[in-house]
C-alpha cells in the first residue's frame, strides 16, 4: 500500500514528500511513485501545481521499510534496565501510584539531529488518583527530576535528545 499525501499537506512550494510504501511493495514501485507524483503535483486534471515541469522533479526515488511503533503495556512500574524498540508505554493499572523509568541506553539511542520518541500513556484511566512519574534513569526532562501525569488518560509525548528528554 503506497499512501500519498493530500492536497492540503503538500502545497508547490514544499521541497520534500514523504510517502510510505510497506514491505510488500517491489522496488518497481519507484517508477509508479514518480509517475504518479509528477502528475499529482504537477498538472494532472485535480494536480497540485497546475504546469508540468519541463525536468524531473523527483529524481532520486527509493522504497523505505514503514515505520512500526512499539506498544508496551505495564500494569506495574516500568523499569527496564537495557535499550528498548517501545514507542508507546501504555500503563494499563493505576491502582497505585505508578514509576516510568527511561534507561540511560533508551536516553542514549536518541540524539539532537535525531531525536528519539516515546508517548507514556494513561490507559487506566486513574491517572487523576493515583499518578504516573516519568522519570530518566540519568538525565533531566525539561529541566527537572520528573513530569507527571495526574489527569485520568493523560499523556506524556517526550523526545530524548541523547542526554536529557524534553516533553513535547
Amino acid at each position: 500500500m503506497i499512501n500519498f499525501p493530500t492536497e492540503s499537506q503538500v502545497t508547490p512550494a514544499d521541497d520534500d514528500v514523504f510517502l510510505i510504501a510497506d514491505d510488500s511493495d517491489s522496488d518497481n514501485a519507484k517508477d509508479c511513485l514518480y509517475s504518479t507524483l509528477k502528475s499529482t503535483l504537477h498538472g494532472a486534471p485535480g494536480g497540485i501545481g497546475g504546469t508540468t515541469p519541463s525536468t524531473a522533479v523527483f529524481t532520486d526515488l527509493t522504497v523505505q521499510e514503514r515505520l512500526i511503533m512499539s506498544r508496551t503495556a505495564s500494569a506495574t512500574d516500568y523499569n527496564p534496565s537495557a535499550a528498548t524498540d517501545d514507542y508507546l508505554i501504555a500503563i494499563t493499572d493505576c491502582a497505585a501510584a505508578r514509576a516510568v523509568t527511561i534507561s540511560t541506553e533508551d536516553v542514549q539511542s536518541g540524539s539532537t539531529s535525531n531525536p528519539r520518541i516515546m508517548v507514556i500513556k494513561d490507559e487506566s484511566g486513574n491517572a487523576g488518583t493515583n499518578n504516573i512519574t516519568i522519570a530518566l534513569e540519568s538525565g533531566n526532562i525539561d529541566g527537572g527530576a520528573s513530569v507527571t501525569i495526574s489527569a485520568n488518560y493523560g499523556v506524556v509525548t517526550l523526545y530524548l535528545d541523547g542526554t536529557n528528554g524534553w516533553t513535547i
